[in-house]
This record gives C-alpha cells, structure tokens and sequence, in this order.
C-alpha cells in the first residue's frame, strides 16, 4: 500500500514538473512578443477619443509611427508644463484608467502626452 501510494506521489509530481517545464518553456520562447508589443497599438480600446484629447502620432525611424494622445489644459488654468505620461508595460495608453489619469492632470492645469509604446 506505501509503495503504491509513492508511486502515485512520484508520478503525479513527475506530471506537475513536466507541465511547469513546458509552461516555462513556452513563456521563454514568446517573451518578446509578449512583452514588446510596440508595432501593435492598442486605439481600440477607446471606442471614442474624450473630448479634450487630440489623436497623434510620433514619428521613429526605421518603426512604425506610436499612437499617442495629447491632452491640452484649459486656458483659465494652464500652468504653461508639459508632463509625459509613460503608461508602463501592463497597460496602454488608450485605456479607461490611463486617459482618467491624464484628464485629472489635465484638470490640474498641465499638458499631457501620452505615447501607447
């Protein structure tokens, strides 16, 4: 009855391993696509650009152009800075929280542009 229940306990730790291993493996293999995804811009996220942002592209050599979004503060409260928004891998420019965030800063009296790299 132990050795069969070891059995069990070995093979299904074999099984475990060999799953993990494969799972590793195939995150090694695609990690550049699944970490630099800058050639595919993420527009459709936003169904409709908010009304106080402008659509722009940055222009790289030898890349294609980076989608990006520029949020101009209102005069009454303008304080004349620019703030580059960098939005961080695990999200992208054009989504929900990423233009909220740019919004209140814009609110806050500063320009914001915001590049989906």
């Amino acid at each position: 009855m132990i050795k069969r229940i070891a059995r069990i306990a070995l093979i299904s730790a074999g099984a475990v391993l060999l799953v993990m291993t494969l799972v590793m493996v195939w995150l090694k293999v695609h990690e550049d696509e699944l970490v630099f995804a800058a050639a595919v811009s993420r527009q459709h996220l936003l169904s409709t650009l908010p009304a106080n942002a402008e659509l722009t592209a940055v222009p790289i050599a030898k890349s294609p152009d980076l989608a990006s979004l520029v949020f101009r503060a209102d005069a009454d409260v303008d304080s004349g800075f620019w703030i580059l928004q960098l939005h961080g891998n695990g999200d992208s420019a054009f989504s929900r929280w990423q233009v909220r965030h740019c919004e209140a800063l814009r609110e806050s009296g500063f320009n914001v542009l915001e590049i989906d790299y």
